[in-house]
């Protein structure tokens, strides 16, 4: 491609491009060894070892055999629709000093991929409870109608926010707006 345009954008292969964004880390293991065969020049900053200290060993070495013992067991197969679900977890870095990540780990053919995040001060408690959270998702990905979708959606946020009341409106084009949802803890009256 000798071209980049918005027209050739959609044949770009992301997936091949052999970097990671720069708010992110990426290890690759292999899937049955836990052997690091792939670990982007970032790992440093997000897991306290570069690369060269990575590769060609067991992940255990890195993150600690504890930690390593749960992989086995994590989600690595996508829910529907394609989420990751985070592991939080902390080891010891290389000088003993308690290194916390957040991490998306998933399987990707022969390999399974660690992706670190910065992570932020802590999860949203309501966010802890993959039984919740798949709730959410559920409902949805449930409506066939606008109206459902809208409904489910205000409530869903008041319920993660904790707001007393929270509308969804539509807008036309002349920026005149409808309440075509709303969700609210208090009883209202006529």
């Amino acid at each position: 491609m000798d071209t980049v345009n918005l027209d050739t954008c959609d044949r770009e292969p992301i997936h091949l491009i052999g970097k990671v964004q720069p708010h992110g880390a990426l290890i690759a293991l292999n899937a049955s060894s836990f052997v690091a065969e792939y670990a982007s020049v970032n790992t440093g900053e997000f897991v306290g070892s570069p690369p060269e200290a990575i590769l060609g060993k067991n992940i255990a070495q890195l993150i600690g055999e504890e930690n390593t013992s749960q992989l086995p067991d994590f989600p690595l197969e996508p829910s529907m629709p394609d989420l990751l679900k985070p592991w939080f977890f902390s080891f010891d870095g290389r000088d003993g000093t308690p290194i916390k990540v957040e991490c998306l780990p998933h399987r990707n053919r022969d390999h399974i991929i660690l992706e670190f995040l910065e992570p932020e001060p802590g999860p949203a408690p309501v966010w802890e409870d993959e039984y919740l959270r798949r709730g959410f998702i559920s409902e949805l990905i449930k409506p066939d109608a606008l109206h459902e979708l809208a409904d489910a959606s205000a409530r869903i946020i008041r319920d993660v926010t904790g707001f007393d009341r929270v509308m969804i409106y539509r807008f036309a084009e002349d920026k005149h707006g409808e309440v075509i949802a709303e969700s609210t803890s208090r009883v209202l009256s006529d």
